[in-house]
């Protein structure tokens, strides 16, 4: 996902897991998107990373991705869930249409 997105001209900041995600979005970086997978390693996941995100930065937009059956979707108001696999150019339209721009800060 990383790679096409830089392709397209955004700027990437990617975390290892949902603990330095949530570090991340504390730092003070400027950051227009959220965009994760639901499972990750560590004990937060991307539903709790989504909604740290949002007391945090109130209105981020967020894209969640996930190969498995999101059973109990907790998509935070406004958020978008996209389902593995996808062709790169669907998760660049996906960024697109949730109104962020390649450069933009």
């Amino acid at each position: 996902m990383t790679y096409e997105l830089v392709e397209a001209g955004f700027d990437v900041i990617e975390a290892a897991d949902g603990e330095a995600a949530i570090r991340t979005l504390d730092s003070g970086a400027a950051i227009d998107l959220l965009l994760t997978d639901i499972r990750l390693p560590g004990s937060k996941d991307g539903w709790s990373v989504a909604r740290h995100a949002r007391t945090t930065h109130p209105g981020l937009p967020v894209i969640y991705a996930t190969g498995y059956s999101a059973e109990m979707v907790d998509l935070v108001p406004g958020g978008q869930l996209i389902r593995k696999p996808f062709l790169p150019a669907m998760m660049v339209r996906a960024v697109e249409d949730m109104g962020v721009s390649p450069g933009r800060h």
